[in-house]
C-alpha cells in the first residue's frame, strides 16, 4: 500500500509542481488526523489511505487526496481553520 500511496502522492505533487521532498507519509494507527502541514512540508497518513482507498477505486482516491493536498497547501498562507483558509 505504501508504494501505491507514494505513486498517488507523486502524481498529485506534479499537478502543483511540488518537489518530492515536500511530501511525506506517516502511519498513525490511533489518531484521526488524515494529513497535516508543518513548515510547508506536507504529511499524509498512510493508515487512512490503507483503510479507505487502498486497492479501491483510484479515481475516488485521487479526488479525495487532491482535495486533502489543496487543503494542506492552503495552510501555507493561512495557518488556521477559518474563513480565510476556506476561501
Amino acid at each position: 500500500a505504501a508504494g501505491a500511496f507514494s505513486v498517488l502522492l507523486q502524481r498529485l505533487a506534479g499537478v502543483f509542481g511540488l518537489g518530492p521532498e515536500l511530501l511525506n507519509m506517516y502511519r498513525d494507527i490511533d489518531g484521526n488526523r488524515i494529513a497535516f502541514n508543518r513548515g510547508g512540508c506536507l504529511f499524509f497518513n498512510l493508515r487512512y489511505y490503507e483503510q479507505c482507498h487502498g486497492g479501491k477505486d483510484e479515481r475516488m482516491a485521487l479526488s479525495f487526496w487532491y482535495t486533502t493536498l489543496c487543503h494542506e497547501l492552503a495552510h501555507n498562507t493561512e495557518p488556521g481553520h477559518n474563513a480565510l483558509h476556506e476561501n
